[in-house]
């Protein structure tokens, strides 16, 4: 089975998050639970040493956090909040981020922009990615963390 999306992770991250847990204790629980290949344990996403799984972890953790259905009560752990406990007894496999979208403080974190350091008008957009370097795509499965590398990669074939 491939590793599974980020947004595919938050029901389980959400369930796992019942009881206080470690970024790695998490990993080797959802590398259980969707019965992951060593290799796939040890893929790494482009831009570093971090393995996709828990490059993904992060951001479902992320995400969750900010529409309020996990805290981070130390560094490195995670745990649901009770309205994240609700939120998993009613509407469980549904988790998303369309679902998410729901929470103003979600919406609120997605529309957050930093400073640009160009305009869309000065910028081109790498090639295949449509990504410029001040923006990601917010509705792609796939991490900022991927798509920052797939950008980079595409850059780089296209350099060279």
């Amino acid at each position: 089975m491939p590793i599974p999306d980020y947004e595919s992770l938050m029901p389980s991250v959400l369930r796992l998050g019942l009881d206080l847990r470690s970024g790695k204790e998490a990993v080797q629980l959802l590398a259980d639970e969707f019965n992951l290949t060593e290799e796939e344990k040890r893929k790494t996403i482009p831009s570093g040493p971090k393995t996709l799984l828990k490059s993904r972890l992060d951001w479902a953790v992320t995400y969750l956090v900010h529409a309020g259905l996990m805290t981070r009560p130390q560094r490195g752990h995670f745990l649901a909040t009770d309205l994240g406990r609700k939120s998993l007894e009613l509407h469980g496999p549904k988790i998303n981020k369309d679902f998410l979208l729901r929470f103003p403080q979600f919406v609120e974190f997605l529309s957050r922009r930093r400073e640009p350091v160009a305009t869309d008008e000065t910028v081109e957009p790498f090639p295949s990615s449509g990504l410029t370097p001040t923006e990601l795509n917010l509705s792609s499965p796939l991490t900022p963390d991927e798509q920052i590398g797939q950008a980079h990669r595409a850059h780089r074939t296209r350099v060279a």
